[in-house]
């Protein structure tokens, strides 16, 4: 994936190089700016304490150059803000189209994107690629030619100050930036896994509500949860305390700059090595230097997070054939089954495992309930079964069918804000009539009648919002649609009353019969007779 982003950014090297050199003129023309208006003030007020040296001073041509550098720092400015959002625009619209057609030719693509950790850091990452261009390599190449623009003016004025301003701009270039990205990079991943962290234990609450009360646990979760919140809060503050202190220092050695240049403007001045008029125009000069040099502070933190985007969503399309590699599929038996012999799996920073020499056998047809108490494993099984999670130790083999025929429905059913019919069928493979069938199914057929436009409604946040249970049947919709071979359902009847479970689970029943559907739920009694039932 980095060698195709830097590949799309090659292939747009025309404008990509437009926005720069316009960037950079524009920079220059701001700089260039205050120092030349700098000189002309002072120049113009030291010739204007004599009649005389004010009649002979040409007031004109300094003026022409303000304007001209006005006019310069203004159109760069707008024509670098189009070539660089042109390049950005042309390259993350190319950059989107490839990942959202791998993920559509995915098989877990809707596990991926109902999954709350999976689907925010995906969008996540696609934020920090699109930041490459704009935030980081566009405001450090500018910074750097402004560093070499204020050396060399410096050096032609005042050589010593070029070589004594030199460890600041230095501290200022690479140092500052460096800091700023172990102040963002370091918390940026705890910080997701902690709020990812804290979703996945509010869903479990929601999703558990009934049983929590029942066993009186309901409020030591609702306590636990609590306190892992406040320490998520604490951190996030101390990660923007230590970014505040890194940006003082920034503004410190900034200042430190122009200090110097003020210092050693005035001492030239005194020993007659400068004209008085050149000082204001030094000190002009590093103050607009060091403004291009705190745009680039967090240029090196924007490249990093970038490149670690671009390395998880290639890793991503790697881990899929991975899983694959890591499976024995036996396509030509005439019926589905799972077997999984002494499987065992730890989360990473677990040092104990979920399961341990795990053995059971999925192959009857229909229904198949797993029961067994909260912590015994059954989302992670699924997940392993659905090729979310890596197989650590033990096998797992899937007869009878493809991994693109496994289905899998979690907790938590994300959507996306778009219109309704995208949210069931994000290929758009499907009819209206299956997608109306689909939802009449789960029972959704008035309320989709009910939606202002229907299957084009937009849902999601801040459009139309549907409740907890309608979220379920939308992604039971889903699955519907999906027509895969094996069906694997978390909770899926959460948030609905027993009536409208027993509807939705004997029409699922009837549908399915051919197909095998392993069920995690703790609404059991909605399990028939010929429904197998697996303790876990």
């Amino acid at each position: 994936m980095k060698r195709h982003y830097w590949s799309l950014l090659l292939a747009e090297r025309g404008v990509f190089l437009l926005g720069l050199t316009l960037s950079i003129v524009t920079a220059f023309a701001g700089i260039a700016l205050l120092a030349v208006s700098g000189w002309f003030i002072s120049a113009a007020a030291i010739a204007g304490v004599t009649a005389a040296a004010a009649h002979a001073f040409n007031f004109f041509t300094p003026g022409a150059i303000v304007r001209g550098l006005s006019i310069a720092r203004t159109a760069g400015r707008y024509g670098e803000r189009l070539a660089n959002h042109e390049a950005t625009f042309r390259l993350i619209s190319t950059l989107r189209r490839d990942i959202f057609s791998r993920l559509a030719n995915s098989q877990n693509i809707s596990a991926r994107m109902n999954r709350h950790d999976s689907a925010s850091q995906m969008l996540q990452d696609i934020q920090n690629i699109e930041g490459i261009h704009l935030h980081s390599l566009v405001p450090a190449i500018t910074a750097l030619f402004s560093a070499l623009g204020f050396i060399l003016v410096t050096a032609l004025f005042l050589p010593d100050l070029a070589i004594a301003s030199l460890p600041l701009i230095l501290l200022a270039l690479i140092g500052i930036p460096w800091l700023y990205a172990k102040a963002v990079l370091e918390p940026e991943s705890e910080l997701h896994l902690s709020r990812n962290a804290l979703w996945s234990r509010a869903s479990g609450i929601f999703s558990s509500l009934r049983l929590l009360t029942l066993s009186q646990q309901l409020e030591h979760e609702g306590n636990r949860l609590r306190q892992q919140s406040r320490q998520s809060d604490l951190f996030e503050l101390q990660a923007l305390k230590r970014q505040q202190l890194i940006n003082l220092l920034s503004q410190l050695i900034n200042l430190s700059l122009v200090g110097l240049t003020m210092l050693m403007a005035l001492q030239a001045y005194l020993t007659g090595e400068l004209a008085g008029a050149l000082i204001f125009m030094l000190l002009l000069l590093s103050l607009g230097t060091i403004e291009v040099f705190a745009a680039a502070n967090g240029a090196i933190s924007h490249l990093l997070l970038g490149q670690r985007a671009l390395s998880r969503l290639g890793k991503s399309s790697k881990n899929q054939q991975n899983f694959e590699e890591k499976r024995t599929i036996c396509i030509e038996k005439p019926y589905f089954g799972i077997s999984i012999k002494e499987l065992s799996y730890a989360y990473e920073g677990s040092a104990q495992s979920v399961f341990e020499a795990r053995s059971v056998e999925f192959n009857q047809l229909g229904l198949n309930w797993i029961a067994g108490q909260s912590g015994r494993g059954k989302t992670t099984l699924l997940r392993l079964i659905a090729g979310e999670l890596e197989l650590q130790q033990g096998s797992l083999i899937v007869e009878g069918t493809a991994l693109s025929q496994i289905a899998y429905l979690p907790q938590r059913v994300q959507i996306v804000r778009s219109t309704l019919r995208h949210n069931l069928d994000f290929t758009g493979q499907r009819s209206d009539e299956e997608i109306i069938s689909a939802l009449q199914t789960v029972e959704l057929g008035e309320w989709v009648e009910s939606l202002p436009k229907q299957l084009d409604t937009w849902i999601g946040p801040g459009e139309w919002e549907p409740s907890g249970g309608e979220l379920k049947r939308i992604g039971l919709a889903r699955l519907l649609l999906k027509q895969a071979d094996i069906l694997l359902l978390d909770e899926p009847f959460a948030g609905m009353d027993a009536e409208l479970q027993s509807t939705i689970v004997n029409s699922l029943r009837d549908l399915w019969q051919h197909k095998l559907v392993i069920l995690v739920s703790h609404d059991l009694e909605q399990r028939a007779s010929q429904d197998a039932l697996h303790q876990l």
